[in-house]
């Protein structure tokens, strides 16, 4: 075996080289393209759309999407004034974003010396939140750009008045505790809406037309949508036992769409709110992932994506008057197996299994966050490997949002390492499975899922057969020393302060990197080198502890990929190498 070698920008070591078949076959499912919606026109006649790093222009339904020259990879983009576009993004995976306008193929840099995040686009006005390590500084351009809010902690800008005299915007308090705050533009005065009670959150809230103000926020276990008002709040749908997790609201203020996430799946709702009834969408998809609503500014047009296991996410609009479903790009052909999930239970630990049709081969897929969720999406990969010959079991661990604000803080603090037990507990009911072969059992994660993963193969040594770990928390001091800045203060609240000497040494206790030289299964470890949320250097100490204990490491580092891998080439030698570490284990 070689020494190391590159491929492109991915140098790797440790590893055989790339099987040349499996790419091919690995080809057929990264070419049925997704697109996410990013904007719709004020008059509900044009989309924007992107597809990887790039937005395009969708002039009518099933128009051929005409492309976007940005100049950075699109992280968000939306349409401007006199037919501009405006875009933000990075140029390396490192998320720091800056802001473009493009007119006619011409790019005019706005904001160049900043990192933006959370921009938004109202009424040809732009806001964004310029965040820095304890404090949070708020902008808004309306020919020039100018500093209208300045507060302690993590900001983001939520929404704008039609006039530009208000600001919706959400201070975070922790991953799972955010307030919601009008805030002055003339003079950065900011008023709390909600609680300031680390026990409630309010992520999500737009302003109406006709002054209302409606709001994403908890009331006890659950998420709920509301309406505040100057003297209390009225509850918009209290029968829902999900949560609710987004809304929009119709440009003449008469209809609010919320979604709800029922185990894993989004459920589409218009609320009247003269009537201050409730209904269904009735055309809506389902059994899949509903994402990005949003209301044409001058038409009662709602926009989305959506995704479902057997569709890539691709962009749809809903017309309010006729309840009338539009796809906006055509449907790629599928020439591919597609496998459905099950939905089941593990004690009290929901999941989704992909099977194929013989006793297969398990791997155990952990997801990041850790207030994340396995959702009812196109999954191109996994279809890929339950096509080779493997299961694939998705556990939404303790920790996992979607199943109630206590279930998502089970994990918080001291609790970090219970959440092995329920990896323990999802191996013990594969074992019982006569359709899973208990034998051949593999774990793979990324980002926090990463961190799990290395935890599990330390907590259950004689079970695995490999792991994967991709952008994993390998120690949790050096993340949260050295993590993004901005980023540091609600990580802290999740994991504890590593400052505190009692957390630090349970934070180090925890970490997979002291108990690396354990870890004897074959194991593949994937970093971007400019990854600006875990370290890259951590992932470098893994990779030689392990070698110097004699274990067997694939070590995939890519220099242009930030928090995980998304450039389709340095994708393709990742997944390339996993489908050959698992296939040979």
């Amino acid at each position: 075996m070689a020494d190391g070698y590159d491929v492109g920008a991915v140098h790797v070591t440790g590893a055989p080289p790339l099987d040349p078949e499996i790419g091919k076959a690995l080809d057929r499912y990264g070419a049925i393209a997704s697109a996410r919606l990013l904007d719709i026109s004020d008059d509900g006649k044009q989309l924007l759309i992107a597809r990887g790093g790039d937005a395009f222009v969708v002039g009518a339904p099933l128009a051929e999407p005409v492309a976007i020259a940005s100049p950075v990879d699109v992280a968000w983009a939306a349409f401007g004034e006199r037919g501009a576009i405006d875009v933000a993004g990075d140029r390396d995976g490192s998320e720091d974003d800056r802001l473009y306008e493009i007119r006619a193929g011409a790019v005019k840099t706005l904001v160049a010396d900043q990192r933006i995040a959370d921009p938004i686009e109202r009424h040809g006005r732009l806001v964004w939140a310029q965040p820095e390590e304890d404090r949070t500084a708020i902008w808004l351009l309306d020919g020039v750009p100018r500093k209208v809010f300045e507060g302690g902690g993590m900001w983001a800008v939520i929404d704008l008045s039609s006039d530009g005299s208000q600001l919706l915007a959400r201070k975070t308090l922790s991953l799972a505790s955010s307030t919601l705050y009008r805030i002055d533009a003339k003079d950065g005065h900011a008023v709390a809406l909600t609680s300031v009670d680390p026990r409630v959150a309010a992520p999500v809230a737009q302003f109406g037309a006709e002054g209302q103000l409606f709001a994403v926020a908890s009331a006890g276990d659950r998420l709920n949508a509301w309406e505040l008002m100057a003297r209390g709040q009225r509850l918009l749908a209290p029968e829902l036992a999900w949560d609710v997790t987004q809304l929009a609201v119709a440009p003449d203020g008469g209809t609010v769409a919320f979604t709800a996430n029922e185990d894993g799946a989004a459920v589409l709702y218009l609320y009247d709110t003269r009537t201050h009834a409730h209904r269904v969408a009735e055309r809506a998809p389902t059994g899949g992932v509903i994402a990005d609503l949003k209301f044409a500014a001058h038409a009662p047009v709602l926009a989305f994506s959506f995704s479902d296991p057997g569709h890539p996410r691709a962009p749809f609009t809903y017309d309010l008057a006729s309840d009338r479903l539009t796809a906006w790009t055509a449907p790629p052909v599928i020439d591919v197996p597609v496998v459905a999930p099950v939905h089941i239970a593990i004690g009290d630990v929901r999941a989704l299994v992909l099977k194929p049709a013989a006793k297969a081969p398990v791997i155990v897929e952990l997801h990041g966050g850790p207030e994340d969720q396995w959702l009812a999406r196109w999954a191109p990969f996994e279809q890929f490997l339950v096509s080779r010959g493997f299961a694939i079991v998705q556990p939404n661990v303790r920790g996992s949002v979607g199943y109630g604000r206590a279930y998502a803080a089970a994990d918080d603090g001291p609790h970090r390492g219970e959440v092995v037990e329920d990896v323990g507990a999802v191996l013990a009911w594969i074992a019982t499975q006569p359709d899973l072969d208990a034998t051949r059992v593999y774990v793979m994660g990324t980002s926090y899922g990463g961190y799990l993963a290395l935890a599990s193969l330390i907590a259950y040594p004689d079970t695995f057969r490999a792991g994967v770990d991709i952008a994993g928390i390998a120690d949790l001091v050096a993340f949260l020393e050295g993590t993004a800045a901005y980023r540091r203060a609600s990580r802290r609240t999740e994991y504890g302060d590593e400052r505190d000497p009692a957390t630090r040494a349970r934070l180090q206790q925890l970490s997979p990197l002291g108990r690396a030289s354990a870890i004897h299964v074959p194991l593949l470890v994937a970093q971007g080198k400019k990854d600006p949320r875990v370290p890259p250097a951590v992932a470098d100490r893994l990779v030689a502890t392990v070698r110097r204990a004699g274990g067997d490491v694939w070590y995939v580092a890519a220099a242009d990929e930030g928090h995980g891998f998304t450039r389709p080439e340095n994708l393709g030698v990742l997944q390339t190498l996993i489908v050959q570490l698992l296939s040979s284990r």
